[in-house]
């Protein structure tokens, strides 16, 4: 009987006769048409249809973590990567980076996505999570799987705030996060809106002001703001709505020797100054001519000034040292406040009388001056001691009296040496100017306010008649 799948044609035996297998692979002289040619034939195409359709199937591939994001797995048949084979792979643990994965030691592979501009490149972290299928499929000319379920364009990642709500449109409409809208309404913050809501608060609604009209442009999401305004005088206003812009036209009235020029197009306005001496005009900069006065801050003085208040010359004053406020040496430098405090001007000498009369020196005579408050801070700067009668009489006549200068401090009796050598007057001498021992003074040498300054008697002398110590200060620094 006939076979309708293979179209094989049967055989039959004629009495006393027998079938022999050449007669029914032949069957028929036409070798191509025989039986055994179209069992052939169907066996080569089922061959070559599972071969194709091994090609074609999804390996299921569980990837197990073999170090980070780099995944290894064995499965059964997988013999080489080809291209367009397609594995089914679920990882273990999820990626967190650039991955890549080893089947049977056949070689390791990075793991691609596309991006939304149709790039092949890595995986991010959390792409491929844990537990579950995704669809890659081997790229040979590259030499990486190629994830074929999911691009970057897919993978929303929302960075989302207690006051953030996310809303995804699509076909079966918008899908809320949950958040109303007045939970998003905080207390201290403010909404414009053209139309109150009660879903909000704290919402302000936009109005215009006496002469303003708002418009909006639903088509581009504009609100257009004509204002009506007045111009002045000689004023123009004109309003360009396409543009969104409000220019200023005018004609202004300049003053003497000022021009304006108007520029529309650049909405400048520009103003010429012409100037004449002292000051120079270039286009709108106005400057003074120069005059050869080098910037700079100018002590006491010698100042020249023109009618516009520019300094034409300066030059700074002498100031005159120490030295020459004391004598008087310059007839032009002008004195300061320190050089007039250590000059002979900032000088105190006050005389202490020891003995009298016709009393003689004896020795151990002492007596002190106050320091007022304006010699506070003071320096001893000079001791001196003199003595001698009107008749010319009174020197010592045997020995040098000697005198020392102290002083205590206004809450205490403790007297101290402001001197290192003390003031002497050589015998048949009547000042101690003249010894051969000059005076000198030691480092404690500062009085203030309310100290006592003391003259003591060191040393007698013989005869020795109208005795005074003179101490000097000075202000000194």
């Amino acid at each position: 009987m006939p076979t309708p799948t293979l179209g094989l044609v049967t055989v039959t035996s004629t009495a006393g006769s027998a079938v022999t297998f050449l007669n029914y692979r032949l069957d028929m002289s036409n070798d191509a048409n025989s039986n055994m040619t179209k069992i052939d034939t169907f066996a080569t195409n089922i061959s070559a249809s599972i071969t194709t359709l091994f090609s074609s199937i999804s390996y299921l591939v569980n990837g197990t973590e073999s170090g980070t994001n780099n995944y290894i797995a064995t499965v059964d048949g997988f013999t080489a990567y080809t291209d367009g084979k397609l594995i089914d792979l679920v990882l273990d643990v999820t990626q967190t980076g650039t991955t890549t994965l080893n089947i049977n030691s056949l070689g390791t592979k990075s793991l691609y996505k596309i991006t939304s501009n149709g790039v092949a490149t890595n995986l991010s972290s959390g792409d491929l999570v844990a537990g579950r299928a995704n669809f890659f499929m081997y790229n040979s000319v590259g030499g990486y799987w190629l994830w074929v379920n999911g691009t970057s364009a897919d993978q929303v990642n929302v960075a989302t705030t207690v006051s953030t709500e996310i809303l995804l449109g699509s076909a079966s409409g918008i899908v809320g996060s949950g958040i109303s809208a007045s939970s998003l309404s905080t207390n201290d913050g403010y909404f414009l809106v053209s139309q109150l809501s009660s879903n909000l608060r704290n919402e302000k609604q936009l109005t215009a002001g006496s002469g303003i009209g708002l418009i909006t442009d639903a088509s581009s999401s504009k609100i257009f703001i004509h204002n009506q305004i007045i111009s002045g005088s000689g004023m123009s206003i004109e309003i360009s709505t396409s543009a969104s812009t409000l220019k200023l036209n005018t004609n202004m009235v300049s003053g003497s020797g000022t021009t304006i020029t108007t520029n529309k197009s650049g909405s400048t306005l520009a103003i010429n100054v012409n100037a004449s001496a002292p000051l120079s005009a270039s286009g709108t900069n106005l400057t003074h001519n120069t005059s050869g006065v080098t910037a700079g801050t100018y002590i006491l003085s010698s100042t020249t000034v023109d009618s516009t208040g520019h300094v034409t010359s300066a030059s700074s004053g002498l100031i005159a040292s120490a030295t020459q406020t004391s004598s008087g040496s310059s007839a032009t430098a002008l004195v300061s406040a320190s050089g007039l405090a250590q000059s002979n001007y900032g000088v105190k000498t006050v005389c202490i009388p020891l003995v009298t009369g016709t009393t003689t020196l004896a020795g151990g005579e002492e007596q002190y001056v106050r320091i007022p408050k304006y010699m506070n801070g003071w320096k001893l700067a000079d001791g001196a001691a003199s003595c001698g009668a009107s008749n010319g009489s009174g020197s010592s006549t045997s020995g040098s009296p000697s005198f020392n200068i102290l002083r205590s401090s206004a809450s205490s009796m403790t007297r101290v040496s402001m001197l290192t050598n003390l003031v002497t007057i050589d015998a048949s001498e009547f000042d101690s100017s003249t010894s051969a021992s000059p005076m000198t003074i030691a480092a404690l040498n500062t009085v203030f306010t309310g100290d006592k300054v003391w003259a003591i008697t060191s040393a007698s002398g013989t005869g020795v008649l109208n005795v005074q110590v003179s101490p000097t200060f000075r202000n000194m620094p």
